[in-house]
């Protein structure tokens, strides 16, 4: 498991950190976010134009938790179950 940040390990990585809302672009609905606690020297931007609802709820110097998923580099391969098949 890999992180978008290259220079940060998983144990580096603090998952349960808030990130504070930076910068807001109502434009482009690009959010800034600033690490806080251990990862306060990381700063992120994610798109909301998928989601405008949820853009709308967020403000800037809010603190938030944002879900591990965001920061981690999906594997090559997906999870494929390994099952019986009976017939």
């Amino acid at each position: 498991m890999e992180l978008y940040f290259p220079d940060v390990s998983m144990e580096q990585f603090d998952v349960t950190a808030d990130w504070l809302v930076k910068t807001m672009d109502d434009q482009t609905l690009l959010v800034t976010f600033e690490g806080q606690g251990k990862n306060a020297d990381l700063e992120v931007s994610l798109s909301y134009q998928d989601n405008p609802k949820q853009y709308t709820m967020l403000s800037i110097g809010e603190l938030i938790q944002l879900p591990i998923e965001r920061f981690i580099i999906p594997d090559d391969k997906p999870y494929q179950p390994s099952y019986d098949c009976f017939l």
